[in-house]
């Protein structure tokens, strides 16, 4: 019997299209360059596994590429990062439904550390979560098998009282692996009507 219900928050709870948000913004070619040096590099990686902090992240994009710096400013920034990231409205509602019909809820997510200190800030479903477990802060990220371990020892549940949904298959399946139920995310209503087909 499934009873905690885990979300991904980008792109399952929130809006995370970084190349649509960079050519509604620049010409096709500079939004291609901003795509490929910050939100497809290394460093974006290294910042959602705290490995690395906003300041360094703007230091190494510049570096790498100096005609971009004041974009790169611009683009790392509370104001850009609330333009970019923004709840998706049927999915916080299908998140509060579950939580009034007696579902556990928690988030897990890959996450910059400061990212989601201003959408936390900005946006109040969070208080909905019994649990979050976000990876800049646990130094640890999905698909990596130890986060749902960890993710399982902080609800003191077993694997088949968990559903997880999340946009990214890699993820689904690595939480599959270890017994947890699984779904990806593709668009609200869907994840309703899977929701509702396996969980009452």
């Amino acid at each position: 019997m499934i009873k905690c219900v885990i979300f991904d928050i980008g792109r399952v709870l929130l809006t995370y299209e970084p190349q649509e948000y960079l050519e509604s913004r620049f010409s096709s070619e500079k939004a291609g360059d901003l795509l490929e040096l910050i939100y497809l590099s290394d460093c974006w990686r290294k910042l959602d596994q705290g490995l690395m902090d906003f300041s360094q992240a703007k230091e190494a994009f510049s570096g790498l590429r100096p005609d971009l710096s004041l974009d790169v400013e611009k683009l790392i920034s509370k104001e850009s990062f609330l333009e970019l990231i923004k709840p998706i409205p049927e999915s916080i509602e299908l998140l509060k439904d579950l939580k009034a019909k007696g579902f556990r809820i928690c988030l897990l997510s890959n996450f910059s550390s400061e990212g989601f200190g201003w959408v936390q800030e900005a946006y109040d479903f969070w208080k909905l979560a019994d649990e979050m477990i976000i990876s800049s802060k646990v130094k640890l990220a999905k698909p990596d098998p130890a986060i749902f371990s960890l993710l399982l020892s902080s609800l003191g549940l077993e694997p088949s009282e968990c559903l997880f949904i999340d946009d990214t298959l890699e993820n689904v399946e690595a939480a599959e692996k270890l017994g947890i139920n699984g779904f990806v995310f593709k668009k609200a209503s869907q994840c309703a009507e899977f929701c509702s087909s396996i969980l009452y």
